[in-house]
């Protein structure tokens, strides 16, 4: 039934891939279920996260929020560290885009803070270094956006993780605008 379920998680994650939200969640939901049924809690809160993350790009922050939550509470209890991180993480990119500029940067902190702890953490550092980033620009202190996105660059490059690594230049080309240093941009 394990092996099952990340079958269906990982259908679930090609078709949100596609932008294919509702066949995603189809896959996600019976993984999920395949995942209660054999015990296994790391494959539920991964099955209640991608089904936050489908939420999320479905412009439903509630929800996103609810099972954000629910994930959080399976990783805890079987203290997963990466896990927890990927939903602080979450939980930052779902605060900043409801403009709730306060909790996206404590949550984006809190899951830094945990993912230093984690192992196989070479995305998730400098996706929650991004987001901390984000969060400076919003409040205008650009020295510290750019100290953040510098130091996601850097890590982005040393595991050669090429998307996560065009965020951050995406972020720090934005921040040069915003300051009008449109050769730097």
């Amino acid at each position: 039934k394990v092996s099952l379920c990340q079958s269906f998680i990982n259908y679930g994650i090609n078709e949100a891939n596609d932008g294919n939200y509702a066949k995603s969640q189809e896959h996600y939901l019976d993984a999920l279920q395949l995942a209660e049924e054999a015990k296994w809690k790391r494959g539920k809160a991964i099955c209640l996260n991608n089904i936050a993350e489908n939420y999320y790009h479905l412009n439903q922050s509630d929800k996103a929020l609810d099972y954000t939550f629910k994930a959080l509470v399976f990783n805890q209890i079987e203290a997963q560290k990466r896990g927890q991180a990927v939903n602080y993480e979450m939980l930052g990119r779902i605060y900043f885009k409801e403009k709730d500029y306060d909790k996206s940067l404590a949550y984006f902190q809190q899951g830094l803070d945990v993912c230093l702890q984690a192992p196989d953490n070479y995305q998730i550092v400098p996706q929650s270094m991004i987001g901390i980033g984000k969060n400076y620009v919003v409040r205008k202190d650009f020295k510290q956006a750019f100290v953040f996105f510098n130091q996601a660059t850097l890590l982005s490059e040393q595991h050669n993780e090429k998307l996560v690594q065009i965020e951050s230049y995406k972020q720090t080309a934005i921040t040069y605008r915003l300051r009008k240093e449109y050769q730097k941009a």
